[in-house]
């Protein structure tokens, strides 16, 4: 943990700050063999196993010398938002001349965001040095940057076509900075900058958001209970600001309670040829797997499976689950579920997709009056063209979250859903488990954010959930990690629409 730790802040602090030097930076460690120094450098960095701390070992301090004349270090970053967000890429520079030739005697550059650790493009820096500090050393050092970091699919958070744009931006803008610097101490030796370019240098404004509501006086005859004007502060607003709400994963645990964690599909379109979940069931901690097969009435609806069966039809969609007596035990389980997929075509990934394999969501509407390919020949002008809308996905502050008790009797459950459509997830419950409805207690204290992200999942999830209940016999909580959950959900699909016009 403590090698963690200290490669994660490490890593965070000269990636954010631009503060080291490998040859140089040294962590100072104690343990009970007495003191030791490491460097710091991109072994340690990349978490290599020589690299690694002992348990025993507890970190004293760090030494980051100063900056030479001739050496100039930057660091980048690039996240969603200034303030408490995790960084999509950062980057970390730097680059040593040669004070006689100008040639580089040391160049390095380590990426954040594009790999499981630090990533350092060692081999495209040795191959740049002695080279000078010109348009040509940068051409190269971008293509040589471009096939050494080679970002996977898999990247976390996705985006990988913005990535590769934000590592080579980086390079672009340590250029910039560095030529700038060389031109102010030797302005004859290296050619000018455009203002255009130099723009590129320029921080972006920092501005401290502001707000103000106003509201009108409302007519003294008004009765007070009519509350249309009047500034009333919601219900919940002091009990959300101090922490006092109460949230699925706030509720206690009950005697017995279990934790679900679930395996989804990692492909888009495919047949489940087996499914082994022994290796699994072994593993500590773990109660049971639950499968379609443990559905004892309707797996979902007409255009949503709660589990898979015999096929996955997207990326994320749920196979499985398991039931274990914490969450980590559960989601340990869940990776070593060993399913082998059969690749089933087509692939339908975009609009343009669907439209080529006519595969469709509802039936196809028209809005015609008179004869409209006549109308089009008789006109002057036709327009024609298309407009694109990206995917949003919906980022509430509480993810999907449901709770499920069972009761004493009539295989009746206590349901706590954070859902926008409370029937909705009643109905699914009954349905799935074979049930009347009045025997599912639905209960909705609040939605944690929603914009239409929790209308109807929640109701598949808490069905899902109530499955695993009515099998394990025990109560259950589900609370979806964000990446799981921007996995399963769908949110707001992307849409293209053409357009013909005539006048």
């Amino acid at each position: 943990m403590l090698a963690l730790f200290l490669r994660m802040e490490y890593a965070a602090l000269f990636l954010a700050q631009g503060l080291w030097r490998f040859l140089f930076t040294l962590a100072q460690l104690l343990s009970q063999e007495g003191a030791q120094q490491i460097p710091l450098h991109d072994r340690f960095l990349a978490g290599l196993p020589d690299a690694s701390l002992k348990p025993d070992q507890v970190l004293i301090s760090v030494f980051m010398p100063l900056s030479g004349k001739w050496e100039f270090v930057s660091a980048f970053r690039q996240a969603p938002r200034q303030q408490n967000a995790l960084a999509t890429v950062n980057a970390g520079m730097r680059v040593v001349f040669n004070e006689d030739t100008g040639t580089m005697a040391d160049f390095r550059i380590l990426y954040g965001g594009v790999g499981a650790t630090t990533v350092s493009a060692n081999k495209s820096c040795r191959r740049l040095i002695g080279r000078c500090w010109d348009e040509g050393m940068l051409n190269e050092a971008c293509q040589l940057v471009l096939e050494e970091v080679s970002l996977p699919a898999s990247v976390p958070g996705g985006m990988v076509d913005y990535c590769r744009t934000l590592t080579i931006s980086f390079l672009f803008k340590f250029y910039l900075e560095v030529l700038k610097q060389l031109k102010m101490r030797d302005p004859r030796g290296y050619p000018d900058i455009s203002k255009k370019l130099l723009h590129v240098l320029e921080d972006f404004p920092l501005t401290v958001p502001q707000g103000m509501q106003s509201f009108k006086g409302v007519d003294l005859r008004q009765p007070l209970q009519d509350p249309v004007g009047r500034p009333i502060m919601h219900q919940s607003g002091i009990k959300h600001a101090t922490g006092e709400a109460v949230f699925c994963d706030d509720m206690s645990a009950l005697a017995g309670e279990l934790f679900l964690a679930v395996v989804t599909s990692s492909r888009p379109h495919a047949r489940i040829i087996s499914l082994d979940a022994s290796e699994a069931l072994a593993s500590p901690g773990v109660v049971d797997v639950i499968t379609a097969q443990d559905v004892p009435g309707d797996n979902g609806r007409e255009e949503e499976s709660l589990y898979a069966q015999d096929e996955v039809i997207c990326v994320g969609q749920i196979v499985c689950a398991v039931a274990a007596d914490t969450y980590a035990h559960a989601k340990q389980a869940t990776k070593k579920v060993k399913i082998v997929y059969e690749d089933v075509e087509p692939v339908i990934v975009t609009v343009q997709d669907a439209l080529q394999y006519e595969s469709f969501i509802g039936p196809e509407k028209e809005l015609e009056r008179g004869n409209v390919q006549s109308a089009f020949q008789c006109v002057d002008q036709v327009l024609e063209g298309e407009v694109h809308f990206g995917g949003q996905e919906h980022f509430y502050m509480e993810t999907q979250s449901v709770r499920v008790v069972p009761k004493a009797e009539d295989k009746a459950m206590d349901v706590y859903v954070s859902s926008q459509d409370a029937a909705f997830a009643q109905e699914m419950v009954a349905c799935t488990l074979g049930i009347p409805k009045n025997r599912i207690n639905c209960h909705v204290k609040r939605v944690g954010g929603a914009f239409g992200g929790k209308a109807s999942k929640p109701g598949l999830l808490a069905a899902m959930v109530a499955v695993a209940v009515h099998k394990t016999g025990c109560p259950i909580r589900f609370i979806l990690e964000r990446g799981d959950d921007m996995l399963i959900t769908g949110g707001r699909h992307p849409l293209l629409g053409k357009y013909k016009v005539s006048g």
